[in-house]
């Protein structure tokens, strides 16, 4: 029992609904459950939010009071969730409080990354701190604690120096911020190369003593990414300090048409459809993964401009714009008007991305765009080369490449997967038994 009426006893279940425990807001007026005070939902949480950015702050900084005003129109229960949930609340309050000037740096030292990141997303999106690349920042601090690992002052100092002019200089020179992708494909390699280094280490030996035979032989005691070293070592052998080694490159392994069939690939379409009731975006993703094999790292970096809602409705995934089936096009005009993004506090509308992230200015990540398919039972690997497998046995590859984006050399890779089992099925078919 949550509480006794005039009706009877309600149950904490029904309470929350039941018109019963509605009360009149001593405050404003309007009728709905009350809090301390008595006290409606858009009152107490007003009041929560003055109290978070008070008259004295909002008069000292303009940029402030447009901070507060987005959260006053907000809605109220959102934000007295993130009240109750008041760690990251808690962040923002020492960051706005600080007796310094605010900056990254007092970021930073409040709490960490995983706290701070909605309140630092928050401060540059409204220009109370400069836009930083977070992604960039999180390598670099990565690849120190990496080097602090190699006991050789040796090693540690080859490895420091690669890192530099590799990675953070190619990461630094590109036009836009780092991308997530780039950050993890670039620590497997420097993980092979903390391990090489490490091994060395472990035999009492040098970079400069690495010879052809201690290569080989580390490459066969571990997996094959391994080879993913051979761009490292190219750059130490530059100075004449190690001689020129060979790191055999992998055989690559031809396409295999197999994945989800044409029959599963057109149900979990008709599923994704019928969901009216689900995220468009999702929809729509899903959609273009059943149908054109557009794999997931691609899709969450969608753009609005993207879309050209000029009927027939288009999405521009190559050089050329790949026109939609008309329930695919609708559903792309729905998840085109349909961006709003998770903030603190309360939600906010992204004008860039297709599928905004809860950073502003970011998308939504790989990750969880992988993990809102799953929900739909759609596996992106195996729903991807059921795709592109029947598009190559309608359409030459440079049409599939220019149409979804995919190079043209793995387009004719699937095109010649897909030839040699149409061959190898014609040949059973027709073997006397």
């Amino acid at each position: 029992m949550n509480a006794r009426t005039a009706a009877g006893p309600i149950c904490q279940s029904c309470a929350r609904t039941s018109p019963l425990m509605f009360r009149d807001c001593v405050r404003c007026g309007a009728r709905g459950r009350l809090h301390h005070r008595r006290w409606c939902d858009r009152c107490y949480a007003d009041d929560k939010l003055h109290e978070l950015l008070p008259d004295e702050l909002v008069a000292a900084d303009p940029r402030a009071a447009t901070l507060r005003e987005r959260f006053l129109a907000g809605d109220p229960r959102r934000t007295l969730l993130a009240f109750r949930r008041n760690t990251t609340v808690r962040a923002l309050r020492d960051a706005l409080n600080a007796p310094e000037p605010l900056s990254h740096a007092i970021l930073d030292d409040i709490a960490p990354e995983g706290t701070t990141a909605p309140v630092r997303a928050l401060l540059v999106e409204h220009g109370l701190l400069p836009p930083r690349d977070e992604t960039l920042i999180k390598f670099e601090r990565w690849c120190q604690h990496q080097s602090a690992r190699l006991a050789d002052p040796e090693h540690r100092r080859a490895f420091d120096r690669f890192v530099r002019w590799r990675h953070l200089r190619q990461l630094r020179a590109q036009p836009g911020p780092a991308r997530p992708s780039q950050s993890q494909g670039r620590r497997q390699e420097l993980r092979h190369v903390i391990d090489l280094l490490s091994w060395l280490t472990g035999r009492s030996e040098s970079l400069t003593q690495l010879d052809q035979a201690r290569l080989d032989l580390w490459l066969l005691e571990g997996p094959r990414a391994r080879r993913r070293v051979a761009a490292f070592l190219d750059w130490f052998a530059r100075d004449g300090d190690l001689p020129r080694l060979q790191v055999r490159p992998l055989p690559r392994t031809a396409n295999t048409p197999t994945g989800t069939s044409t029959e599963e690939r057109w149900e979990l379409l008709g599923s994704l459809l019928a969901a009216a009731d689900t995220d468009p975006r999702t929809r729509l993703a899903g959609a273009l993964l059943l149908l054109f094999g557009i794999p997931v790292s691609r899709l969450h970096q969608l753009q609005v401009t993207d879309i050209d809602e000029q009927a027939p409705v288009t999405i521009r995934l190559g050089p050329d714009p790949l026109e939609l089936p008309d329930e695919i096009g609708e559903l792309a005009l729905a998840a085109r008007a349909h961006r709003d993004a998770p903030r603190l506090l309360t939600d906010a509308g992204e004008v860039d991305w297709l599928f905004p992230g809860q950073r502003h200015g970011s998308p939504l990540s790989r990750d969880a765009l992988t993990d809102r398919l799953a929900v739909f039972g759609i596996r992106p690997r195996h729903a991807r080369a059921g795709a592109l497998a029947a598009l190559a046995q309608e359409l030459p590859a440079p049409v599939i490449a220019r149409l979804t984006g995919l190079h043209v050399t793995a387009a004719t890779r699937w095109a010649d997967a897909a030839a040699a089992s149409n061959a190898r099925y014609s040949a059973l078919s027709t073997r006397t038994w």
